[in-house]
């Protein structure tokens, strides 16, 4: 884990879950004042935004990296019934950030069986209206 960098606005996560047409679901990370993408564009950047990726967890287990705010989830990454999807906000050196030594994330809790899956969403920095 690393400190959030000194003079950068803290990043705003929370996640959004729709279900796929096809299988699955469909993530968005809803997300401010970070910049999301891939290491080969670190050297492009805003002084007062942090930069990096996301780590997409399920139930525990690492499944990915995110370097965009979209991302199609297929229904075998879950187990029937409740299931835990976390993202946490990395350095470009994969160390989660964080910011009074909480780590950014967001969790969302969800139960596949059910027409509406969210049970439960919370985030260490949600995303203020």
């Amino acid at each position: 884990m690393v400190a959030l960098p000194e003079g950068v606005k803290v990043p705003e996560l929370s996640l959004l879950l729709f279900r796929d047409a096809v299988t699955g679901f469909n993530l968005h990370l809803n997300i401010r004042n970070f910049e999301l993408e891939s290491p080969e564009y670190a050297a492009v950047r805003h002084e007062e935004l942090a930069q990096g990726h996301a780590h997409l967890f399920i139930n525990g287990k690492k499944v990915k990296r995110l370097y965009g705010p979209y991302e199609h989830l297929p229904g075998n990454y879950f187990t029937t019934g409740e299931n835990e999807i976390k993202v946490t906000l990395n350095s470009h050196d994969h160390a989660s950030l964080t910011v009074n030594e909480k780590p950014l994330s967001a969790t969302l809790k969800i139960n596949t069986e059910q027409d509406d899956p969210v049970i439960s969403h919370e985030s260490t920095s949600p995303v203020s209206d």
